[in-house]
């Protein structure tokens, strides 16, 4: 009886033993995966402030290589607005002598020094020349004075005309009965222009002007002859070209009395006046001025001046810096 008493309470002690073992085992393994939890949980908190740590540091990273770029960009847009403002115009270092500050007879002066002399290829170079300084898109001459299509080279004037459209010749801004037909004035491209032989001859010796009334011929792009409106100052006869030409024009004629000024006391006509400055006659300045202001300057005018200056050497500083006229003629503060 005592044996069995001693057997039965080793056996719960056992017992006990057994389920304190169980539960210690349990709550050991309930705190192990606790831990291990908290660890992986640690862990992963640890990787996310890894992970902000190093968004942040991408975002610094990013933020410092944008200002950077910022930076670089706002240094190349100032570089290239400084380059911008050098020039300010097409020509470049060419004018790099001029103070574009001065006014009147004093930058017409400055401007003429840099323009003249030029090289000049003669009269019976200007018809090769127009092959590349005249012509259209798509290679035809282009006519200020009709909108008649001529082949340069094969369309030439050699004497023989007796309508629009039968060749096109070479035309003078400036009469060359003005000049004597001297030189360089004589095969000057910058004043003359490849035109129908026709209308030419219509145009004669008449200033460019703006017609009143019904014109005594009209050609086939607009162009006309005609009376003189009084309004613009002066009266008598005038060869009105289109106004998508009329900037061209003016343009023309303010190059030609500045090339030209040293001479100007020497030449007659109506849109000139016989001085050194200013060179144009009272109307003839307040007409083109406003025709150069109405027409600016188109891609066409720029073209033709690289090609003329790639030829002549000398460029026309009323294409590039369209501001010039009205600082040497008009009122521009």
């Amino acid at each position: 009886m005592k044996n069995k008493r001693i057997t039965l309470l080793l056996c719960l002690t056992a017992s006990l033993g057994l389920v304190g073992c169980v539960n210690n085992s349990s709550s050991q393994t309930s705190v192990s995966s606790d831990s291990s939890s908290l660890s992986s949980a640690g862990t992963s908190q640890a990787s996310q402030a890894s992970s902000q740590s190093s968004g942040v540091s991408s975002q610094s990273s990013e933020s410092s290589s944008q200002s950077s770029s910022q930076s670089s960009s706002s240094s190349m847009s100032s570089e290239s607005q400084s380059s911008s403002s050098s020039s300010g115009f097409n020509g470049g270092t060419y004018y790099s002598s001029i103070d574009w500050s001065q006014r009147g007879a004093t930058l017409k002066t400055a401007l003429s020094n840099l323009i003249f002399p030029h090289t000049d290829i003669g009269y019976g170079g200007l018809y090769n020349a127009y092959k590349t300084t005249d012509v259209r898109p798509n290679g035809k001459i282009w006519d200020m004075y009709s909108s008649i299509e001529y082949t340069p080279g094969i369309d030439e004037n050699h004497g023989n005309y007796s309508k629009e459209g039968d060749n096109y010749n070479r035309e003078h801004t400036i009469p060359q009965s003005v000049f004597n037909s001297a030189t360089p004035m004589y095969s000057d491209l910058f004043h003359i222009y490849p035109t129908d032989s026709k209308v030419n001859g219509v145009r004669s010796n008449y200033p460019h002007g703006e017609i009143t009334g019904s014109p005594s011929y009209t050609s086939s792009n607009g162009c006309k002859l005609g009376t003189s409106d009084p309004s613009t100052g002066y009266n008598g006869k005038v060869f009105e070209v289109i106004d998508e030409y009329k900037g061209d024009f003016a343009r023309t004629y303010f190059y030609f009395v500045t090339a030209y000024q040293t001479k100007m006391t020497s030449f007659s006509f109506p849109s000139l006046a016989s001085n050194t400055f200013p060179s144009l006659s009272t109307w003839a300045q307040e007409l083109y001025l406003k025709w150069s202001k109405e027409d600016p300057v188109s891609e066409k005018e720029i073209k033709r001046n690289e090609s003329v200056y790639s030829i002549q050497h000398n460029r026309n500083p009323f294409i590039d810096n369209p501001e010039a006229a009205e600082k040497i003629w008009g009122n521009l503060s």
